[in-house]
């Protein structure tokens, strides 16, 4: 059986606060404790849910970082275009950041699963604290999973964006490139 103790405030209002607090043993009853237990558990399972989404949030915005920069360099690949020399510099950047792009994603799918694991860690700490009494415990973890829901939302909508930016500068690249190609060739054909 483990021991946990309820403090309870001296009787005088006056008495020096270097004099010790008194545990009234009457108050340490099993639902007391319970509840008390229910209540930092529900405080721990929301620390795991903050630095879980802090996480997600961090790896989110990394992943959008690292999208943005494969626009800038697919642009200047398309720049480039005719430069030989210069696009065979670029080419193992591009398929270097996206491997580093592709290292960001499963980092941001790991967290996202984690973030799922946690959220039900606190919707069970949760439950078992209202069961126990503790209402406030509760709606409190409620409202810490509709924030790190509706934060990791805004995140994800950054990613979403640069994903599409990152669709438009391929298929312009694609463009771009096939263009020139047939170009190429029709000014071989000419010299033919």
């Amino acid at each position: 059986m483990s021991i946990c103790a309820q403090v309870v405030k001296p009787a005088d209002d006056k008495a020096d606060q270097s004099t010790p607090l008194s545990v009234d043993p009457s108050s340490l009853t099993h639902p007391v404790l319970i509840r008390n237990a229910a209540s930092l558990t529900v405080n721990a399972a929301s620390t795991l849910l903050s630095q879980t989404s802090i996480g997600l949030i961090d790896a989110l915005h990394d992943y959008a970082k690292e999208i943005y920069t494969l626009i800038s360099l697919l642009d200047h690949e398309t720049a480039m275009l005719g430069n030989e020399r210069s696009l065979e510099k670029i080419w193992p950047l591009i398929i270097q950041t996206r491997n580093e792009v592709e290292d960001k994603k499963q980092a941001v799918e790991k967290l996202e699963s984690m973030l799922h694991f946690a959220i039900k860690v606190v919707e069970s700490a949760s439950a078992a604290a209202f069961q126990s009494g503790g209402e406030a415990a509760a709606l409190g973890a409620a409202e810490r999973i509709h924030q790190a829901q509706s934060q990791v939302e805004g995140a994800k909508q950054i990613v979403q964006q640069a994903k599409d930016r990152l669709n438009d500068a391929q298929r312009d690249s694609i463009v771009k490139t096939s263009k020139h190609a047939e170009g190429t060739e029709e000014s071989t054909d000419k010299e033919s």
